[in-house]
């Protein structure tokens, strides 16, 4: 991962049942995906190996489980978009 993101081996629900708001959690790498307009197999490219999306660089990943699976901060995200 290249020292971009964290491994965890716990779950993020958790951390979502205090959310305030849409943006005020950790959402799952699909759900970016669909959010970012690309392919999960191209936002998990693009985490690891510091590559741009649509011309910026990629978000940074919160969580990786040790599946692989990657979590992020909705409001990264939200930044991220310019929302």
């Amino acid at each position: 991962m290249e020292g971009r993101t964290k491994k965890i081996t716990s779950s993020n629900g958790g951390i979502n049942a205090h959310a305030k708001d849409y943006w005020d959690r950790v959402m799952p790498i699909d759900e970016v995906a669909m959010l970012l307009q690309v392919r999960t197999s191209v936002l998990k490219e693009a985490v690891r190996h510091g590559k741009a999306i649509k011309g910026k660089t990629a978000p940074v990943a919160r969580d990786v489980t040790d599946r692989g699976v990657m979590y992020f901060d909705g409001s990264v995200i939200k930044e991220w978009l310019g929302v």
